[in-house]
């Protein structure tokens, strides 16, 4: 029997975040990307296509990151994405 892993249930669209100058992921703490360069919401970020791959930290300190499966949108926080999956670490 396959247990289908439980997705975390989104954030509102309206819900504030950081986004990452160097990455371009989002997280809902400051500190948790590393130079942050700006806030968004989060009906502006997941649900539209990303043109660029997804990336992981370039510092290597948050390296804990989901993808959307749906937009490629990356994110340190899962419920800030529609349909999330765990990255790999690198």
């Amino acid at each position: 029997m396959t247990e289908k892993a439980e997705r975390p249930i989104p954030l509102p669209r309206d819900t504030r975040a950081f986004v990452c100058a160097q990455c371009g992921a989002v997280s809902q703490r400051p500190d948790g990307i590393c130079q942050v360069q700006g806030r968004l919401i989060r009906g502006d970020w997941c649900g539209t296509n990303s043109i660029e791959p997804a990336r992981g930290c370039e510092n290597r300190i948050h390296n804990l990151r989901f993808k959307c499966e749906k937009c490629g949108r990356v994110a340190v926080e899962s419920e800030l994405l529609c349909e999330p999956e765990k990255m790999p670490e690198p």
